[in-house]
């Protein structure tokens, strides 16, 4: 199975065309850090990601690595770049262009 890690923007955009279960048929399973969990303020969003027992929510084990990328990226999308070298995930989904050049 492909290790996956999103970050917010993707889910709450799925959420909001009721297309959140397209992740699923691709990849089976989804994982998130916890900043992306909640940095989703819009309940509906947040309900439906939350309930979804196929994604699941990891903390980042060095908070030390977050340190690398903090002078160009919001600290959520450094926690998704962080979780995804942790993990050696196999796919990113981040939609923020400055993060797309150093994964």
């Amino acid at each position: 199975m492909r290790k996956v890690v999103s970050n917010t923007i993707p889910l709450i955009a799925l959420c909001s065309v009721g297309q959140l279960e397209l992740l699923r048929k691709l990849y089976d399973e989804i994982i998130i850090p916890r900043a992306v969990l909640e940095e989703i303020k819009s309940e509906p969003a947040r309900s439906q990601i939350g309930s979804c027992d196929w994604i699941s929510v990891k903390e980042i084990a060095d908070t030390s690595q977050k340190r690398m990328y903090r002078s160009k990226l919001h600290s959520v999308e450094v926690e998704v770049m962080v979780l995804a070298q942790e993990i050696s995930a196999d796919l990113v989904i981040i939609d923020d262009n400055a993060a797309k050049k150093d994964c």
